[in-house]
C-alpha cells in the first residue's frame, strides 16, 4: 500500500479492497490500456477513478492501469476523464507502452524456502 494511499484510505468506501480486486479481474489482471500483466513494479495494477473522485466506484468510472499508465493519465493536461478518451489518448503506438523490465539474472526467493 502506497504511503498515498495510506493517508487518504478515509477518502475510501469500506470494500475498497474488493472494488478494486473486481476491477482487475474483469480486466484479466493486465493494465488496460499497454495490456502488461500484473508484476513487480512498476507494473504494479492500480484501480483508477476516471473523475479522481474515490468515493465513485461504479464500474464505468474505474479502469485497471499499471502504475505507469496510472500516473501518465493523471499527468496528461488535461487528463481523459472517459474510458473511451482514455484508449483514444493513450492507445499505443506501434510498439508496447510499457515494455517489461530485463530480468538481469535475479531471481527471486520465497521466505518460506529458506534460500539464503
Amino acid at each position: 500500500m502506497s504511503d498515498w494511499f495510506r493517508k487518504h484510505r478515509h477518502l475510501y468506501p469500506d470494500d475498497w479492497d474488493e472494488i478494486s480486486t473486481r476491477i482487475k479481474q474483469k480486466a484479466g489482471w493486465r493494465c488496460e490500456v499497454c495490456h502488461i500483466p500484473h508484476g513487480p513494479p512498476p507494473y504494479v495494477l492500480t484501480t483508477d477513478h476516471l473523475d479522481f473522485n474515490p468515493v465513485n466506484c461504479s464500474d464505468d468510472n474505474l479502469m485497471a492501469l499499471c502504475q505507469r499508465c496510472h500516473l501518465r493519465r493523471q499527468g496528461m493536461n488535461p487528463p481523459p476523464r472517459t474510458r473511451e478518451e482514455v484508449l483514444k489518448r493513450m492507445k499505443p503506438k506501434g510498439k508496447q507502452l510499457c515494455l517489461p523490465l530485463p530480468n538481469y539474472g535475479l531471481r527471486h526467493r520465497s521466505r518460506a524456502s529458506g534460500d539464503d
